[in-house]
């Protein structure tokens, strides 16, 4: 789950066990911090404040674990409104994604020379 300024504001176990990094130290990073090369918080914006504004997102990134190794993920976001928040509008609404590893769905990639 995602603020409106792009900050992370809750993962669940499934996340930490997939990127191979603690609940404590996901919410301290941005989402280039994650993300393969290439992948930046730029891009990750783009598609949170489409989904934002009314627009869900379905795409792909490749997600880097603590470990360095990498994965295609299928990600999913779309906007939440928390109304029953007392906190200032603006805050009232964040950005959730849902994140997919798809390895296991994916034929192996073939190199012919």
């Amino acid at each position: 789950m995602h603020a409106v300024d792009g900050s992370l504001i809750d993962v669940n176990q499934m996340v930490v066990d997939n990127y191979g990094y603690t609940r404590e130290e996901l919410l301290k990073l941005e989402v280039e911090d994650f993300s393969a090369d290439g992948y930046t918080n730029a891009q990750a914006g783009e598609y949170m404040m489409k989904a934002l504004n009314g627009v869900p997102q379905d795409f792909e990134w490749l997600v880097r674990r603590k470990d360095g190794s990498t994965f295609d993920a299928e990600v999913v976001c779309d906007a939440l409104k928390m109304s029953h928040l007392k906190v200032p509008r603006l805050l009232r609404w964040c950005a959730i994604s849902q994140c997919r590893n798809v390895m296991r769905w994916r034929l192996p990639r073939v190199v012919i020379t």
